[in-house]
């Protein structure tokens, strides 16, 4: 197995020379009751496909009309919980809280979740068993045997089948009774694609599809917002840094709602967002198989059949890349020219705009949970107190299919 450290060698190995390496099938039937054949376990033109289907989706558009809606609607619940607990005087789990805020976005767009809180709660459950599951088997070398005997294997089915239920449901109903939106959802772009010789996609192929953004967009989101918030107020924590943020957050939003128009102005915002990214990568360690012999700007030679794994937490946190402060959060490392794309750094304007926080435990580092996600292993609890003279704007009117 060969270790890679610098961008130059993450460069080739992900961009330059990238059909090269591939996931193996380990990690396939890891990951497979979770994402199925998603973008996140396919490979050559299954890969290629997928990510040509997610390009057409993904765009300035699409984000500008639809998604950022779908955020600011699903956030202002985040707000109404908040002010709940700025009332009533209450801590709160933030990282638990954020979880849920991220996956009734995506899953919003995805899946199309009832509002009905039972059947909320059962998804929500079930899905993060599955994630479980999959930790579970990273390091467990014999899970098949041990899920055979133990009943986690028919427990992760019964799982799989509740979140993938209100996927084949939204399906049947489209094709039954047509979509009347006045803009597509993911959903709806699935239904409509079709593969390279014309057929429209089979259903288990889009509710993998699905599940995979909804993974892979609920993990990004939750983790690297309940860490920028730690960042920011953690002991040690650079008031300044604070103060600017909450400033532009005042000057862009003036007591409203973010919009695409607010997101392209956050520039401060989006500088927290990728050095709290940098210093806690969603995803801390990689690793793929060598399908091709293959040699590195360095002259290392990589045979096929061979592993190359690494770590971006570590090279988030590399002096030799990022300096003698490299530990430190500083969010002027980043530009301030580039144009966000972010929904996740608009939740946080939502919050401080209306909101001071504070950490419960504000000199206790949180410790990593033991999975292939960096989330935090225990709460981050926190206390939240209005900020003079903002109001609350009232909640929006949600149009969702059940």
């Amino acid at each position: 197995m060969t270790e890679v450290d610098t961008p130059e060698l993450l460069e080739h190995i992900l961009k330059t020379n990238f059909w090269s390496y591939e996931k193996d099938d380990h990690f396939r039937s890891v990951f497979w009751d979770l994402v199925g054949n998603g973008i996140l376990t396919a490979d050559g033109h299954d890969w290629k496909h997928q990510r040509k289907l997610m390009d057409r989706i993904f765009t300035v558009n699409a984000f500008k009309e639809y998604i950022t809606d779908v955020f600011v609607t699903e956030g202002q619940k985040v707000i109404d919980n908040l002010a709940k607990a700025a009332d009533e005087g209450t801590v709160v789990d933030f990282q638990l809280l954020i979880q849920h805020f991220a996956l009734d976005a995506i899953g919003t767009d995805s899946f199309k979740c009832p509002d009905d809180v039972g059947k909320q709660v059962r998804f929500a459950s079930a899905f993060d068993e599955l994630l479980q599951f999959t930790a579970m088997r990273v390091v467990d070398p014999l899970w098949k045997i041990h899920e055979k005997f133990t009943g986690r294997g028919k427990k992760a089915q019964n799982d799989q089948d509740i979140v993938a239920a209100p996927c084949y449901r939204l399906m049947e109903k489209r094709r039954h009774e047509g979509f009347y939106g006045t803009k597509k959802d993911l959903p709806q772009w699935f239904l409509e694609a079709k593969d390279d010789v014309g057929n429209h996609l089979p259903d288990d192929l889009i509710k993998d599809m699905l599940v995979s953004i909804t993974f892979a967009g609920r993990d990004t989101t939750a983790i690297s917002m309940a860490w920028m918030l730690y960042s920011l107020h953690c002991t040690g924590a650079d008031p300044d840094v604070l103060k600017k943020l909450v400033q532009e957050m005042d000057d862009v939003l003036q007591n409203g709602l973010p919009s695409y128009q607010t997101y392209k102005q956050q520039k401060f915002a989006e500088a927290c967002f990728h050095e709290s990214f940098r210093l806690y990568p969603a995803v801390p360690r990689s690793l793929k198989i060598c399908v091709q012999d293959d040699v590195l700007p360095d002259g290392t030679k990589i045979y096929a059949g061979e592993w190359v794994t690494w770590s971006s937490y570590l090279a988030g946190r590399s002096k030799t890349i990022w300096g003698e402060d490299a530990r430190k959060f500083k969010p002027s490392r980043w530009p301030r020219t580039a144009v966000c794309h972010s929904a996740s750094h608009g939740m946080i304007a939502m919050i401080l705009s209306k909101f001071t926080i504070e950490l419960v435990h504000p000199d206790k580092l949180p410790r990593y949970g033991v999975s292939f996600t960096l989330s935090m292993l225990e709460d981050l609890p926190i206390r939240v107190h209005h900020r003079a003279g903002k109001t609350i704007a009232p909640s929006l009117p949600t149009e969702r299919e059940e």
